[in-house]
């Protein structure tokens, strides 16, 4: 595996994958959406798929966009996929997780720092939110942000029962403005026992 082609997402990536059990059961919400993939983005989906293949394992992906379904049965072809919520999907998937990896619901970054002008400086736009930090963003752009945290949370309370003390969670986007993706989930592991390990673009938590 090449994990310099993850880019931002390779160490936290690579350190999931060498800490799975063999045979591992990989799940990821969130599919790949294109085979134009880019800095990491999308080869998640790929990544997961080859890897439990070579170990013995199994890899569950699930989208609620039957578009992403259809490109990840293409790209990906030894996974099982399924084209629906990604929180009902963890809720009902009955056997234990060794890696789940939460990828769904695209968290705003760009709307975010068009609000400060992303569009014409983009890198003001980031300089201005990270002085302002994240309750103030959050106050300020809740409406905004929270559906994706909100989501992301569900899906660590959803797949809760379905993992173990040598399970591994996985939550992309999470070093963005206003907490990224894993503000929330990381109160729900936090609370229920989980640790930090890595926390960069990616955060990692381990029993």
């Amino acid at each position: 595996m090449n994990w310099t082609l993850l880019g931002k997402r390779a160490e936290t990536m690579r350190w999931a994958a060498e800490h799975t059990p063999d045979r591992p059961t990989i799940v990821e919400t969130g599919l790949v959406r294109t085979a134009d993939l880019w800095e990491g983005d999308g080869m998640s989906t790929v990544v997961w798929e080859s890897w439990a293949a070579e170990h013995g394992g199994r890899f569950w992906g699930v989208d609620i966009d039957p578009k992403a379904v259809a490109s990840a049965e293409s790209l990906a072809p030894a996974g099982v996929y399924a084209a629906a919520d990604s929180v009902y999907f963890l809720t009902d998937f009955g056997q234990p997780i060794d890696l789940l990896y939460l990828d769904s619901h695209d968290y705003p970054d760009g709307p975010l720092r068009d609000i400060y002008g992303g569009k014409d400086d983009i890198a003001e736009a980031i300089r201005i939110l990270n002085r302002m930090g994240e309750d103030e963003i959050v106050a300020r752009h809740g409406d905004l942000i929270l559906p994706s945290q909100e989501h992301c949370a569900a899906e660590v309370f959803a797949a809760l029962p379905w993992l173990h003390d040598r399970s591994i969670v996985v939550i992309d986007d999470a070093d963005l403005p206003g907490g990224g993706k894993a503000r929330l989930a990381r109160k729900v592991l936090a609370e229920n026992g989980w640790h930090c390990v890595m926390d960069a673009y990616q955060t990692v938590w381990t029993r």
